[in-house]
C-alpha cells in the first residue's frame, strides 16, 4: 500500500479502530473510509498523509475531540467528518485550513493532459486532444470518483472536478462552539 493514491473502503461494516495501515501512503490523496463501524479517535499519525487531498469519515462511531493534527493536512479539500460521536469544539485551526484552495497545476483526479508542443507544455482537456489533434488520451485512464454529501444529498463527482471542489461537513456530531 506504500504507492496507493486512492483508497475506497466505504459502506464496507468495517468493525474497530482506523487501520494504521490505511495511513501509510505517503501518495495518498484520497481515503474514503466512511459509512463502516470504526471507533475510537482518528491517529495522529492521519498527519503525515502530507498530500490527502480528501478525507472522507462520515457515519462511523468515532469520537472524542477532533483531533488539531488535521490541520496538517496542507492539501485538503473536502473532509467530511459528519455522522459520528466526536464532542468537544472544532479545532481554532480549522479556519486556517486553506480549504480549495488549488494550485493549476494540480490536476490528480485525471481529466487534463499535459503535453510539450513547440517547447511549450500545454493543459488539453481529453476530448479536444482526441478530438482535434486525433491523438489517444490518457488521461481517462485514472479517475477517482468521490461521493459527497451537501445538504442532505449524496452527488458522485468524478475526475477534474475534484480539483475545484472544497468543503467541510461536521455535522450531526456533539461539538460546541467556544465564544470569543
Amino acid at each position: 500500500m506504500k504507492y496507493l493514491e486512492h483508497l475506497h473502503l466505504q459502506g464496507n461494516m468495517f468493525i474497530g479502530l482506523i487501520p494504521r495501515d490505511f495511513l501509510n501512503s505517503s501518495y495518498l490523496l484520497t481515503l474514503d473510509i466512511r459509512d463502516n463501524r470504526l471507533f475510537g479517535s482518528i491517529p495522529n499519525s492521519i498527519s503525515a498523509l502530507l498530500k490527502l487531498k480528501i478525507l472522507l469519515l462520515r457515519g462511523n462511531l468515532l469520537s472524542g475531540f477532533i483531533p488539531n493534527h488535521l490541520c496538517h493536512l496542507t492539501e485538503i479539500s473536502l473532509m467530511d467528518l459528519s455522522n459520528n460521536s466526536f464532542s468537544g469544539p472544532i479545532p481554532r485551526c480549522f479556519g486556517h485550513i486553506r480549504f480549495g484552495e488549488t494550485k493549476k497545476e494540480y490536476y490528480e483526479f485525471g481529466q487534463f493532459h499535459y503535453s510539450l508542443y513547440a517547447g511549450n507544455f500545454l493543459t488539453v482537456y481529453p476530448g479536444y486532444w482526441v478530438k482535434y489533434w486525433r491523438y489517444p488520451s490518457f488521461a481517462y485512464e485514472e479517475k477517482d470518483e468521490v461521493e459527497f454529501v451537501t445538504k442532505n444529498r449524496r452527488d458522485s463527482y468524478v475526475g477534474d472536478i475534484l480539483n475545484f471542489m472544497s468543503g467541510l461537513d461536521l455535522s450531526c456530531n456533539n461539538l460546541t462552539v467556544k465564544s470569543p
